[in-house]
């Protein structure tokens, strides 16, 4: 058996990072609560471990030798993992509380009214949802589990796929009961998000004709606010059809025409890495998968 490489002392180390990040062995003392004396000793220590210098030493600061910044990009990483794996740790002692970040349409449209499913179904768990469309910074938000709409899978994060986007006109009973043929679009108001100002123009492509017939448009900012338009009879809304699966079911909305659209975007779930096996957030993922299914088929 290969005999492990001795590592050097975590004090070291962390008076080694402190001095690298600071600039000062002063002032590495002060953040880590040390003599400067104490500093300078484990620094040392490392040096004579590594059989070179790892400072520059200036009058009043420090800079980095080339094996110091060597060492430093590999001391940084881990005290960065070291940080994550102690906050994952402490996130799961609140082992009670899932805290969830979803895009605003996903939260309003498709979780918001099944959360009481979720805790009824994994009694002990509370489920906290919030609603946000910026990136989740999983280093300083106390989020366990994000949500967002995007083309590709965030890097240095766990990913999954949650929701492929194929969306396709709904409306109000009352209006689909005008709408026999593409053409008679063109006698009801079309609802445009300013985020997709293109989707009705690709959808009456598909539908065979050549451009959008003319036609009142009334525009909104976001899905959101177009969805509950739609609901008020306001006209009709390209809508991602899993998202509004319970207002097909209740008869709120109808879908007068079955030609759909596939966006190249999708909603994905996403959480720090190596975390998506802890019991809550695995017992969220397997809930979550489960009624985006269900309501693929209704």
């Amino acid at each position: 058996m290969e005999a492990r490489t001795n590592l050097p002392s975590l004090s070291a180390l962390r008076a080694f990072e402190a001095a690298a990040r600071e600039g000062s062995f002063q002032a590495a003392a002060e953040a880590l609560r040390l003599t400067p004396s104490a500093v300078s000793h484990q620094i040392r220590s490392l040096e004579l471990d590594f059989g070179q210098p790892l400072f520059l030493r200036h009058h009043r600061r420090v800079e980095l030798t080339d094996a110091g910044r060597v060492l430093q990009s590999y001391v940084s990483r881990g005290f960065d993992e070291l940080r994550r794996g102690a906050a994952a740790l402490r996130q799961d002692r609140r082992a009670g509380v899932l805290r969830v970040s979803a895009a605003g349409a996903f939260a309003t449209a498709f979780l918001a009214h099944r959360v009481d499913d979720f805790e009824q179904r994994y009694p002990g768990l509370e489920l906290r949802l919030e609603l946000s469309q910026s990136l989740v910074d999983f280093d300083v938000e106390p989020i366990d589990v994000g949500i967002r709409l995007g083309f590709t899978a965030p890097p240095n994060l766990f990913s999954e796929l949650i929701l492929p986007i194929t969306a396709g006109p709904v409306c109000t009973p009352a209006i689909a009961a005008q709408l026999d043929r593409v053409e008679d679009f063109a006698q009801v108001t079309r609802i445009c998000i300013a985020q997709d100002p293109r989707g009705w123009r690709a959808w009456f492509r598909a539908a065979g004709l050549a451009d959008a017939p003319e036609g009142r448009e009334v525009w909104f900012d976001n899905l959101m606010t177009a969805l509950q338009a739609a609901v008020d009879g306001v006209g009709v809304v390209q809508a991602p059809l899993p998202l509004v699966a319970h207002h097909l079911q209740s008869g709120r909305l109808a879908a007068p025409f079955p030609i759909t659209m596939r966006s190249k975007q999708a909603y994905r779930l996403v959480c720090r890495r190596g975390e998506e096996d802890l019991p809550k957030i695995a017992r969220f993922r397997r809930w979550l998968k489960a009624e985006v299914a269900e309501a693929g088929e209704a």
